[in-house]
């Protein structure tokens, strides 16, 4: 299996480690007087390491996602199936069924990542503010991507399993 960087690999990992940078700043006054340092003077160099740093956040969430979320993702998803894709499937559109399969589970990542940084983020704001209306919306966006999440797990892994 090859490795391609596309828009959807980046924002698996982008936005969630940009939400990833707020959490931190709740956390840890230095790292919030660092963000704000680098945030502050609109510079290439700052936006790279901000955008870095992003990144690399971002890519540890995706990794804390597989021992957080998906066991909540697989457990939540367990009842009912998917409509039966593969009735449809020949010769002329393996190839498209082949790549909205790898597609829908990008989107589930992205979707999983970014729930998994916004229920840190509520966390974060609870603990910082109290009950609040970030602390709410974060939690709201939370379920919003978790429901995406598991809708989009149901049919990528059913697929997945029958396909390969």
């Amino acid at each position: 299996m090859k490795f391609e960087l596309t828009l959807y690999t980046v924002l698996v990992f982008l936005v969630p480690g940009s939400l990833s940078v707020g959490v931190l700043r709740f956390w840890s006054h230095a790292v919030d007087e660092l963000a704000a340092g680098l945030l502050s003077s609109p510079t290439a160099v700052n936006a790279a390491l901000v955008t870095a740093a992003a990144f690399g956040l971002g890519a540890m969430v995706d990794s804390l996602r597989t021992l957080a979320i998906d066991p909540l993702v697989s457990w939540l998803g367990k009842t009912g199936t998917p409509p039966n894709y593969l009735a449809k499937l020949t010769s002329v559109n393996l190839p498209v069924f082949e790549f909205v399969l790898r597609r829908t589970h990008e989107y589930y990542r992205f979707n999983a990542n970014t729930a998994f940084a916004l229920l840190l983020l509520s966390v974060s704001c609870f603990r910082t503010v109290g009950l609040s209306l970030p602390s709410f919306a974060s939690a709201a966006a939370f379920l919003l991507f978790l429901w995406g999440a598991v809708r989009q797990q149901k049919a990528s892994f059913w697929a997945m399993e029958r396909f390969h």
